[in-house]
């Protein structure tokens, strides 16, 4: 593990020391700033979390989504379920089906078992064009980027 990859891990370790310890969320995102800045997924995840729920940072939904993107493609199943609910909700986007099952499936596919039932919901919501279409855009992302449940990139290299 190189020193940029020690400090990010220690950054975001501060971040939920701050966060689940003492409940101090302002200190938490700056130390999941700092992390996330430096690509750790887990901080991404969590201060994408922050900001959808205004804790230690002014709820900002457009910038959750930036955050939570960017753990999601980096294989975090938690940010990529977040995003689906996010894109059902309307949350920072527009309403979107397609995309909520999209990245809901992903997150299933990854591990995520709370992700496989919503799935079988959100089908129940969408036109059979719809759910293919995010059927297509789950299986083209998960050809590229590989089910990532077991382990996260960041920690492999």
């Amino acid at each position: 593990m190189t020193l940029n990859r020690l400090l990010a891990a220690s950054w975001f370790l501060l971040g939920k020391f701050y966060d689940a310890a003492l409940w101090d969320f302002e200190e938490a995102a700056r130390w999941y700033f700092k992390a996330a800045e430096a690509g750790c997924a887990r901080a991404q995840y969590n201060l994408g979390e922050l900001y959808v729920s205004g804790l230690g940072v002014l709820r900002d939904y457009a910038e959750a989504m930036r955050w939570l993107l960017m753990a999601a493609e980096k294989g975090n199943a938690a940010a990529q379920a977040r995003l689906g609910a996010m894109y059902y909700k309307g949350q920072g986007v527009a309403r979107d089906y397609v995309s909520a099952h999209q990245w809901i499936n992903i997150s299933g596919e990854n591990g995520n078992a709370k992700a496989r039932k919503a799935v079988l919901a959100l089908d129940e919501m969408m036109t059979p064009d719809q759910r293919e279409e995010a059927v297509r855009r789950a299986e083209a992302w998960l050809d590229e980027h590989g089910k990532k449940w077991w382990v996260m990139k960041e920690w492999r290299e």
